[in-house]
């Protein structure tokens, strides 16, 4: 279900919209039936498509907040922690083996490397010659950060056994599959912005969205009763943008991907 402060403003923006279109409709013919229908159009149309971009932006963002945040909790914690995490978790599904750093489960190898560091060449090698001299039929490394290029690329050409190296992501979904997902989080202190930086961040907050759309009705009500009311809507135009900003959180978009 929908937060009310979602559906409030969908409401104004689908106001605004409407109020805009009858207004510059207005400019290019006086019949009311197509000015309504063509404002009830165009508002319904940009509302419906805002709403639904807003919906696809915030999920994936949101999963990654809380991937990261899980994924935190298990890179800054003893290797010790991640690696009783996977045991417990394995072992809740089938019956496993603790030898030379590896945990054995059935003819698999896992081997845990949830640290800050992608899994290089030299890390695979020694790895999977303890898998081999165990004589397991396949070595997966979980990692948090997943490896570097010339260790995915020798992971590959590796057949006996074969051996896999997975990010987070997987790992995730691995313990999810395992019925043993991971709960505790570590969140870390975002980076101050730069002073422009935190300046726009604060105007296109998604609370601000709100304030636009009064604006902007505002703005197309005096639009129609006073001169040279192409200014007006100028303006309300404008309002109206910035609050579909707020609402695509355009701001956090730009922020996560320059932290990236």
């Amino acid at each position: 279900m929908k937060k009310p402060s979602v559906i409030i403003d969908t409401a104004l923006t689908l106001a605004a919209l409407f109020f805009l279109g009858c207004i510059v409709m207005g400019y290019f013919t006086r019949n009311t039936g197509s000015i309504l229908c063509t404002a009830a159009v165009f508002s319904l149309t940009v509302t419906f498509f805002t709403g639904r971009l807003t919906e696809k932006r915030h999920m994936p963002q949101k999963k990654k907040r809380k991937l990261d945040d899980l994924m935190n909790k298990f890179v800054f914690s003893p290797h010790d922690y991640a690696y009783r995490f996977t045991l417990d978790a394995l072992t809740d599904k089938c019956a496993v083996k603790e030898e030379n750093g590896l945990i054995l489960a059935g003819g698999t190898a896992f081997c845990v490397r949830l640290t800050g560091e992608k899994v290089s060449t030299a890390v695979l090698a020694e790895r999977y010659a303890a898998a081999t001299q165990l004589r397991a039929k396949r070595l997966v490394i979980l990692s948090a950060y997943g490896a570097e290029q010339d260790a995915l690329e020798t992971a590959k050409l590796l057949s006996t056994p074969t051996a896999e190296i997975w990010d987070f992501c997987k790992v995730y979904a691995f313990f999810v599959y395992l019925k043993h997902p991971p709960t505790e989080t570590l969140r870390l202190k975002p980076t101050r912005k730069k002073k422009f930086g935190a300046v726009f961040s604060i105007a296109l907050r998604r609370e601000n969205a709100r304030r636009y759309l009064f604006s902007a009705i505002v703005t197309l009500l005096f639009a129609r009763f006073l001169p040279y009311s192409v200014f007006y809507v100028v303006i309300a135009a404008i309002s109206l943008v910035l609050a579909i900003l707020c609402r695509l959180r355009i701001a956090e978009r730009l922020s996560s991907k320059h932290s990236a």
